[in-house]
């Protein structure tokens, strides 16, 4: 059996680090001398999220979102976002899906992407393959692990986003697909929190 001890509250604990550093990285930028960068003055409220589950299993009461003083960073942090194909089942092949949107006002300037940090953890064996296809703002990426490699521990991923239209919510859309060759095989994927930054002209 997989140990995750404590996982909530260590997730709090990072996403509200990244919540300072994503802040801190665009402040970075915009003094830096590129006038396309942050804007100083930037405030934006973020609304309530809107979050759809393909497998209707999800409890809203295992997400909690919080975000920094002036709006420039929001963290989404998830107790239960698991997909698992336990050893000796039936199948070889799970699918889940899980979108958020969360509609926000920006009081000066106008949000043109995002800046996103995924950290999670994923159990895997070498007969086994885990993929997350990530929607962000028009912006897909694949976070992939493949065959031939086994995997047991936390990951990271930063994706950035951009080209968006006028008064755009922010809108992460997660695709898992897990799949192994031997009915053996121990699989788990879970999302703990997903951080993002506005990045705004």
């Amino acid at each position: 059996m997989i140990k995750r001890i404590n996982r909530m509250h260590l997730s709090i604990i990072i996403s509200l680090y990244s919540l300072v550093c994503l802040a801190a990285a665009l402040d970075a930028a915009g003094s830096r001398g590129n006038k396309k960068q942050a804007h100083p003055k930037v405030r934006i409220v973020w609304s309530q999220p809107t979050i759809v589950d393909a497998l209707e299993t999800l409890d809203p009461k295992t997400i909690q979102t919080s975000s920094a003083p002036d709006g420039s960073a929001l963290s989404i942090v998830f107790d239960d976002l698991t997909l698992r194909l336990e050893p000796n089942g039936d199948k070889s092949l799970a699918v889940r899906t899980v979108a958020v949107r969360i509609p926000m006002t920006v009081s000066i300037g106008r949000v043109k992407g995002f800046k996103t940090h995924i950290r999670g953890f994923v159990h895997k064996d070498a007969d086994s393959r885990v993929a997350i296809l990530a929607d962000i703002g028009g912006k897909a990426q694949n976070i992939v692990f493949p065959y031939h490699k086994a995997r047991n521990g936390n990951f990271f991923s930063e994706i950035r986003s951009g080209n968006l239209p006028k008064n755009a919510p922010y809108v992460l859309v997660m695709t898992f697909v897990i799949h192994r060759l031997n009915p053996k095989s121990d699989l788990i994927i879970t999302i703990d929190s997903v951080d993002a930054a506005p990045i705004v002209y």
